[in-house]
Parts: structure tokens; C-alpha cells; sequence
């Protein structure tokens, strides 16, 4: 490898982690690192990986998918919950016809090889999502008996949209909150 390789490499995000290593919630949303301190204290947390919020903001990126969402959650002008659910299933189905990135796709073919056969869940991680101003607790998706690779694939997808369900917009717009993005625990 080239020392420009390795400083870029380096410097790079960090995509996946071990549950175990998800202790930093700004990265990996508030359910994984809280995972991850269970962990720490001996609790007995089944084993898993965090695609991080990096993840989800190279998801983002590809044929500016991030900026299509941002135009679809501007128009909402009045507010009403009719609004933010024809907006909501706008972005669901953008982000669930979304091609993955290449560095995605690889760690979802690690994450399969390192956790089937067998059935998993792949949970919403999101930055903020619980905290001293706002709960977004029941508002994120969890899709369960996640069992094959395409299953997986479908699964991050639905997770990736439920950031912009039609509770979340509402709820988000009522607090005046950003969005600070997304991780996944499976």
C-alpha cells in the first residue's frame, strides 16, 4: 500500500465496529453505545455490529440522495400529519430503491459472513435520539428474523428510511431539531 493509501485509510470513517466497541454514541446512536456499556459491565448483550452514523452519511452521498431528501422535507409547509406522511413515503421509497456504496455493501457481506446462518435484528442507533430534550423512542424501525443477505440489504434500507417516518418528521419539526443522522445495530 501507498503512504498516500495509508493516510487516507487512516483517516477514513469508520463504518462497522463491534457492539462491544459502540461506545461512542455520537457515532453509533445512543442504543449502541448503550449496548456497549451493558457490555462493559458484564451484562449479557448478545454479540453484534454497528454500521455507524458514517455509514448512513455514505449512503447519503451517492446521486445526491441526501439532497433530494433535504428538498422533499423542506416542502412540508404546513406541519400537518397528511403532509409529513406523503413526504415520509416519498423518502421511503428514494432510500429503500437506493443503490448501497461499495464500502456498505462490503461490510454487509462481512456482517453476514460473521453472523449467518442463524436470524438476526437490525436496529435503529440514531444520534440523539434520547436525551435530555427529546425521546424519539418507538419512532425508529427494528426489522426482526433478518436472515440472508438480501434480507439484510432490505433491512438497513428500511431502517435508513424510518429516520424520515411520517412520527419522526412530526415529532422533529414540533422540537425544532436537527437530524444528526443514523447508525444500525445487528
Amino acid at each position: 500500500m501507498s503512504s498516500a493509501a495509508a493516510v487516507r485509510q487512516a483517516i477514513a470513517p469508520v463504518m462497522l465496529c463491534s457492539l462491544a466497541e459502540a461506545r461512542d454514541a455520537e457515532h453509533t446512536g445512543g442504543k449502541a453505545a448503550g449496548l456497549a456499556r451493558l457490555m462493559e459491565h458484564g451484562v449479557p448483550v448478545p454479540d453484534g455490529v454497528v454500521l455507524t452514523r458514517h455509514a448512513f452519511e455514505s449512503f447519503l452521498e451517492p446521486g445526491q440522495l441526501g439532497s433530494r431528501i433535504d428538498t422533499l422535507w423542506r416542502g412540508i409547509t404546513d406541519g400537518s400529519a397528511d403532509a409529513a406522511r406523503a413526504v415520509a413515503d416519498d423518502i421511503r421509497a428514494l432510500v429503500t430503491a437506493a443503490p448501497l456504496p461499495l464500502a456498505i455493501e462490503a461490510s454487509l457481506q462481512r456482517i453476514a459472513r460473521q453472523l449467518f446462518p442463524g436470524f438476526v435484528a437490525v436496529r435503529s442507533s440514531a444520534i440523539g435520539e434520547d436525551g435530555a430534550v427529546a425521546s424519539f423512542a418507538g419512532q425508529f424501525d427494528t426489522v426482526l428474523h433478518v436472515h440472508s443477505l438480501a434480507g439484510l440489504r432490505d433491512a438497513l434500507r428500511q431502517c435508513y428510511a424510518s429516520y424520515w417516518s411520517a412520527r419522526a418528521i412530526v415529532y422533529r419539526r414540533q422540537r425544532r431539531l436537527a437530524g444528526s443522522g443514523m447508525a444500525v445495530v445487528v
